[in-house]
């Protein structure tokens, strides 16, 4: 039935229809990306006030930021040598 609604549909508006969901994914990405940005500004910012272990997540998370953002706390604390805990309170920060 979709697709009998479709076919009667003239091409104009189903492009539009088309360009406008287009136009919603960019949108979306591109909010996405300043998110991103702006958590990686923020990192830096307060990067110089951090304590010895904040700041080694810090340093990693600049540095391998998407490797970070599939790692559990136990996981990056590991790889950095500090606590779980460590992480965790940078997270709540």
């Amino acid at each position: 039935m979709y697709l009998l609604n479709i076919m009667r549909t003239p091409i104009h508006y189903i492009i539009m229809v088309c360009y406008t969901l287009l136009e919603v994914v960019n949108v979306e990405d591109m909010m996405v990306k300043k998110a991103e940005q702006s958590i990686m500004e923020l990192i830096a910012a307060r990067q110089e006030k951090m304590s010895k272990g904040h700041k080694k997540i810090a340093e990693f998370i600049l540095e391998h930021g998407e490797d970070a953002t599939f790692m559990t706390a136990a996981e990056l604390g590991a790889k950095l040598g500090i606590s779980e805990s460590t992480v965790v309170r940078f997270a709540d920060k």
